[in-house]
């Protein structure tokens, strides 16, 4: 899925005049040779010949238009002393990042992300969310609620740049992890889902983001899926990737307890390493889960202690909070608690 970012350069001219000229362009080449040929500036026309003095590279438009601009504003002696200190070792693209504030890595794509982010920005509901993502430091929550975040998505999924945001790992603040999710959520092409999940999955840092994950794709291959959950929390477990653990065993729960349902897969949940409190939580929605829907097998593993006590006596607490289980056995779940 790997997409490359293109180069864009903000460049100086010295016109046939002495004076200096700034532009940006993806081609700085092709560029000059435009302006040599009188086509490239209204100001270079009358100018030339030019002759390239340097240029900055950026990843975004934007960037490369910023220090266009900024450049522009200093004064012709301003001008000629940034020009002079440009070496190897403190390239053009350095000396504007650090005078002007610019990130020279930012993409195009990025920019937009965090300017629409930005605008969605509810201090109150950031407050609010904090507390509830212990994993996430506050100053990594700008605060966006959920609807909002999944229309940027759809908006971000039809962009063709919306590759170099997926590849652009880890995110910086919970809700680009958030958009990640959603967009990952629409892909349509299993293939692509997949290779896009094993290269998200190790950056997944909170329950929301990976609770939120559930692309419908997944379920038309499912006995690929089924390994891929096994594998996952296989590897969650051996690499100690809490979320990766808990994602695999949401998978088997959201697919994998009705037709698709094997007992093989709620042994491979009982057998997971309890202690981990994500990982624990998911654990009893499962067999929480599978008492509505594979209320035999889910019963056997309650009554034959299959189940560290923590996560035991959480699963018949969901259970017997769901409006799905009927009171009679809700009684005899209580009766199971250690």
């Amino acid at each position: 899925m790997t997409k490359q970012s293109p180069t864009y350069f903000t460049y100086v001219l010295r016109c046939a005049d002495d004076t200096l000229y700034c532009g940006y362009s993806t081609d700085v080449d092709a560029r000059v040779a435009t302006h040599n040929a009188g086509q490239g500036a209204k100001y270079t026309k009358c100018r030339r010949p030019v002759e390239l003095v340097t240029y900055a590279r950026f990843a975004s438009k934007h960037a490369a238009m910023s220090a266009e601009w900024h450049f522009k504003q200093l004064s012709r002696s301003e001008k000629e002393r940034m020009l002079e200190a440009v070496t190897n070792e403190q390239p053009f693209e350095a000396l504007l990042a650090e005078a002007f504030d610019i990130d020279v890595r930012q993409t195009d794509i990025a920019h937009d992300i965090e300017s629409s982010l930005q605008s969605l920005h509810d201090k109150k509901y950031a407050q609010f969310m904090a507390p509830l993502m212990p994993t996430i430091t506050p100053e990594r929550i700008i605060g966006v609620r959920t609807p909002d975040l999944k229309k940027l998505a759809k908006t971000l999924a039809k962009r063709d740049d919306v590759e170099l945001f997926l590849n652009a790992l880890p995110h910086r603040t919970f809700e680009e992890s958030q958009l990640h999710a959603f967009v990952l959520n629409g892909l349509k092409d299993y293939d692509a889902l997949v290779e896009a999940l094993e290269a998200f999955l190790p950056y997944v840092d909170n329950w929301a983001t990976c609770d939120q994950m559930r692309p419908a794709t997944l379920a038309k291959q499912p006995e690929r899926t089924a390994a891929l959950a096994l594998s996952w929390m296989e590897r969650g477990q051996r690499e100690a990737m809490t979320y990766m653990t808990r994602f695999g065993i949401g998978v088997l729960m959201r697919w994998f307890l009705d037709e698709q349902y094997d007992r093989a897969f709620m042994e491979a949940v009982v057998n997971v390493e309890p202690g981990e409190y994500y990982i624990d939580m998911m654990r009893a929605w499962y067999i929480a889960e599978a008492l509505v829907k594979q209320p035999a097998d889910a019963r056997d593993v309650l009554e034959r202690g299959a189940l560290d006590t923590w996560t035991h006596n959480k699963a018949i607490q969901k259970a017997r909070e769901s409006r799905r289980v009927s009171p009679e056995m809700k009684n005899e779940l209580a009766a199971l608690r250690r």
